[in-house]
């Protein structure tokens, strides 16, 4: 028996799944970031070696078939994580993460995906096979609509109304007590771009609970990755109900807080395209992608197996390396 590893990794966590050649589902783990420009090389790579370890420690090595690394950043240190995991470099494939979120979101190779998760991008691809990908510049350069953007204009918010210049939000007592922290001042000291992704969880939970600047920023969030995703649309002539768009990643979780504004923006241009919730995870997506390297296809039988065992399997959680 033949077995598929895929490992989608980012700036706040990395998952692991393991599938045999049948698409049954044997091990799934959540660990923490694994995307070396948040995290850090050696860091990065120790978690990594931590949820690899662990994913596979029941299976012998020789019957792994495919490893996917779905980390941005991480294919330069290829070499150095190879050798820690101790899997052959023919067996192991390094891609970002644009394409695993593609056929996971939509388990097919055209459509639109809109990733929105620590960063985001959109990219879409046709039926000839013509791509467009927009966004995925990282934190400095900015995603817009990412977790990432969402947790920057909450200190922007928090900021602004310390100094007198924004109408008060419950965003300042909730990132006072994430930052340990008595005064917003002190925010100068004690934010860096390693510990900022984690507030759009608190912008979430103040637009759940009505606070006007989050709900702001979570339509503005909608607005911005609506139109990034106009634009694939425009480029590619996807606007006809062949084509599929899906909202992935884990601002998507937001539920109708970021879906409502999302699908109000597209639908003010785009009328036609079919606007549908993601098949599967981006792992399952890397898993995906570890059997086409192995020309394995998606056909219906392995993607229901894929459904069905993904959803009844235990998700164990990795919070520091073992090995």
């Amino acid at each position: 028996m033949g077995y598929y590893l895929g490992i989608d990794g980012g700036g706040t966590k990395t998952e692991a799944l393991v599938t045999d050649e049948k698409g049954v589902v044997v091990s799934a783990l959540k660990g923490d970031a694994s995307n070396p420009h948040f995290a850090g090389k050696d860091t990065a790579l120790s978690n990594l070696r931590c949820i690899i370890m662990l994913a596979i420690k029941d299976i012998d090595k020789k019957n792994i078939r495919k490893v996917i690394l779905c980390v941005p950043g991480i294919k330069e240190y290829r070499h150095e994580l190879n050798k820690m995991i101790s899997i052959d470099e023919d067996r192991t494939v390094f891609y970002g993460d644009e394409l695993n979120t593609f056929v996971g979101a939509l388990a097919r190779d055209y459509g639109v995906t809109v990733l929105a998760g620590t960063g985001s991008f959109v990219i879409g691809m046709d039926k000839t096979g013509r791509k467009c990908t927009i966004g995925g510049w990282g934190p400095i350069i900015g995603d817009p609509g990412s977790g990432y953007w969402m947790a920057v204009q909450a200190l922007r918010a928090v900021a602004m109304e310390y100094d007198g210049l924004l109408e008060h939000t419950i965003l300042t007592d909730r990132i006072k007590e994430y930052y340990s922290i008595e005064n917003i001042n002190n925010l100068k000291r004690v934010v860096s771009m390693n510990n900022i992704s984690p507030i759009a969880a608190l912008v979430k939970e103040a637009a759940q609970e009505e606070d006007r600047q989050a709900i702001s920023i979570v339509q503005e969030a909608a607005q911005r990755l609506a139109e990034m995703a106009g634009i694939v649309i425009d480029r590619l002539g996807l606007d006809n109900k062949d084509y599929s768009l899906a909202l992935t990643g884990g601002i998507s979780n937001f539920g109708e807080l970021i879906m409502r504004p999302f699908i109000d923006t597209l639908r003010q241009k785009y009328r036609n395209i079919d606007i549908v919730k993601p098949l599967f995870t981006p792992v399952v997506g890397a898993v995906m992608l570890a059997m086409r390297e192995d020309d394995i296809g998606w056909d219906e039988d392995i993607l229901n197996n894929l459904k069905i065992s993904y959803g009844k399997a235990g998700i164990t959680n990795v919070n520091r390396p073992v090995f």
